[in-house]
């Protein structure tokens, strides 16, 4: 993402506890919390978050055919969103908050909200990639 001038969390691809580890410690150098979670994955299943001195959960076991990502915690609101694209041009898009989940990330209840960068930042996202 970053090739393409969009910015974005900083995050690190793993494919070994080990891996997981060292990119864990140097990022709580720098930040309080950080995100650990599967590199394809909804509804935020098996996502931590984790803080200095916590350990590395045992659920946490990527390899080369899962590898799992280890990235910067964002901070602020949480939206969704949901968009439908052909050939790099944006046909439909949404953006919402959940008030209410069923686990960590299952939004149950929903909220349209209109957050112009986000609309912009996919936008641009699907147009540099050619996305359908």
């Amino acid at each position: 993402v970053y090739e393409l001038g969009l910015p974005s969390l900083k995050t690190a691809l793993c494919h070994s506890r080990d891996s997981i580890s060292l990119a864990v410690s140097s990022e709580l150098e720098k930040n309080e919390r950080v995100v650990v979670k599967p590199s394809f994955s909804r509804f935020a299943s098996k996502t931590f978050i984790l803080k200095k001195g916590d350990p590395l959960p045992n659920e946490v076991e990527p390899n080369t055919i899962y590898p799992w990502i280890v990235q910067e915690a964002a901070h602020g609101p949480e939206y969704c969103s949901y968009s439908v694209a052909y050939k790099g041009k944006l046909l439909a898009h949404s953006v919402y908050s959940h008030e209410f989940t069923a686990g960590k990330g299952a939004g149950i209840c929903f909220e349209n909200q209109v957050v112009p960068e986000i609309e912009a930042w996919v936008s641009k996202f699907v147009e540099k990639i050619g996305y359908t």
